[in-house]
């Protein structure tokens, strides 16, 4: 889901396959790492030492066998996006917006949430309810939504009280 997510597996391929050419510091260039003087999501947390291509790739014994592996994982991924249309670009991304109490019939929210993943078999997602018998204090739960494969929780989902969602912005 990661790369589902983050659409970034087409530029690691790319950056394994020119390291098969290039040096570390030549690939480096091409990919320079995002600037220290823009701005970032949790700015209270310290950005650390970027990690250099050197740092990750080494001299390896079968290294051309693992750049062939990955050239053929590209020929099949690029003829999908041929066919199907390409998945990047503007506009690409998760999308949540609500409308407030104010403008609704019956007085409360409504909460639309679409995380844009791609379609895959078998599913990411799982329909699941958790539901206390009867529901007490010691057994609050009355849940309702979806959830990943061996996860604990609602992802995305509702009680009788509130509705959550989650979006993700594209970034390579």
């Amino acid at each position: 889901m990661a790369y589902d997510l983050g659409k970034n597996l087409d530029s690691e391929i790319e950056r394994s396959i020119l390291l098969k050419t290039l040096t570390p510091a030549q690939v480096e260039e091409l990919f320079p790492p995002y600037p220290e003087n823009l701005p970032v999501i949790l700015p209270q947390f310290q950005v650390g030492k970027a990690v250099s291509t050197a740092d990750v790739f080494s001299p390896v014994s079968g290294v051309n066998n693992i750049i062939s592996a990955l050239e053929s994982i590209t020929k099949p991924m690029t003829a999908l996006e041929q066919l199907l249309g390409s998945t990047t670009g503007v506009g690409i991304g998760s999308n949540s917006w609500v409308i407030s109490g104010q403008q609704t019939t019956t007085g409360k929210p409504i909460l639309a949430n679409d995380p844009h993943l791609a379609v895959q078999m078998p599913s990411i997602w799982y329909e699941v309810g958790l539901h206390c018998t009867p529901k007490s204090a010691d057994c609050p739960y009355n849940v309702t939504g979806f959830s990943f494969a061996g996860m604990l929780g609602v992802i995305v989902g509702h009680s009788e009280r509130i509705a959550w969602g989650v979006t993700n912005v594209l970034s390579e």
